[in-house]
């Protein structure tokens, strides 16, 4: 993994720990514990994963230019 990524890595890591059922928790997560609601699994997705950021129509150049 390059260094570029190392700070994305480790925040995905807390993420998804603070996500996942710990024994010292009765296996709530302790994101349950703090927000008082369980985590929705389909909000997750894999580092790294191939995404796209939408450019909303009033902030678009023109016709031709990518969303």
């Amino acid at each position: 993994l390059p260094r570029s990524f190392w700070v994305d890595a480790m925040q995905t890591a807390a993420y998804i720990t603070a996500r996942s059922p710990a024994s010292g928790l009765h296996g709530k997560t302790p994101y349950e514990i703090l927000f008082k609601r369980r985590v929705d699994p389909t909000l997750l997705r894999p580092f790294g994963c191939q995404a796209y950021a939408l450019i909303p129509k009033d902030k678009r150049q023109g016709k031709f230019y990518s969303k």
